[in-house]
């Protein structure tokens, strides 16, 4: 993102887009992450909650990878947002599906 150095690689294979969220920042303690999708158009965005059932007191870069099914040709920007800051895309990226 623009001031996060977050990067967010997308690359298409037999119809899935896999996508690769790197840089991305949550309590060094985490137990997970859960991703949910919400779609609006060519728009795709993906929300990353964090749970932690313990936090410590620093965060760490953490990776997160995921895979969207099921979308028609055509091109779109994926986005990815914290659910705990809806509002701010962390990065995003555009791709195309054939």
């Amino acid at each position: 993102g623009p001031y996060t150095g977050d990067e967010l690689v997308v690359e298409m294979a037999d119809g899935v887009a896999g996508f690769v969220h790197s840089k991305a920042t949550f309590n060094c303690c985490m137990d997970s992450v859960t991703l949910e999708l919400d779609s609006a158009g060519g728009v795709l965005r993906v929300i990353e909650t964090e749970h932690t059932a313990e936090a410590c007191r620093c965060i760490c870069d953490f990776t997160v990878h995921g895979e969207i099914y099921d979308l028609a040709s055509g091109r779109y920007t994926l986005e990815v947002v914290s659910s705990a800051d809806p509002k701010t895309v962390l990065c995003s990226a555009g791709f195309e599906v054939p």
